[in-house]
């Protein structure tokens, strides 16, 4: 045990629950009954009828009124989120494009450095050529 603790307990020790400081219940319910009864008797069955239909209709009013609100409040969000995916659709829209410009700007590029590696095959393949021929030549002199 902590030693805080047990000094504390040693100091104030704990008194056992007194159950007779409790209020009596039946003298609660008999209160309760009595001022049920003196209602009662002070308003007739209809006024009493059209109290509880009045009061339950308020409810039923509020219930109404509070879900209406909270369906409200869903909607502003439902229109929030749509605005935020309508930016977001046309700022995708727009990367979308910009990567397609780009895979065709890469396109056109490759066909460009393929051309450029075809002509210097081609240049080297003409120069190999020409070599070989100054070696014939030349062997033919040389004889």
């Amino acid at each position: 045990m902590n030693i805080l603790r047990k000094r504390a307990m040693e100091n104030n020790p704990r008194q056992p629950f007194d159950v007779s400081t409790l209020p009596n219940v039946s003298t609660l319910e008999t209160e309760m009954q009595d001022v049920v009864s003196t209602l009662l008797s002070t308003v007739s069955a209809e006024q009493v009828h059209a109290e509880i239909g009045k009061v339950s209709a308020e409810a039923v009013e509020a219930t109404f009124k509070t879900a209406a609100h909270a369906l409200e409040e869903l909607g502003n969000e439902l229109r929030d989120r749509m605005r935020a995916i309508e930016q977001l659709t046309g700022e995708m829209s727009e990367a979308l494009k910009t990567i397609n410009d780009l895979v065709n700007d890469y396109r056109e590029a490759g066909k460009v450095q393929a051309a450029k590696i075809e002509a210097a095959s081609q240049m080297t393949a003409e120069v190999r050529k020409a070599c070989e021929d100054m070696r014939v030549k030349l062997g033919e002199v040389n004889k």
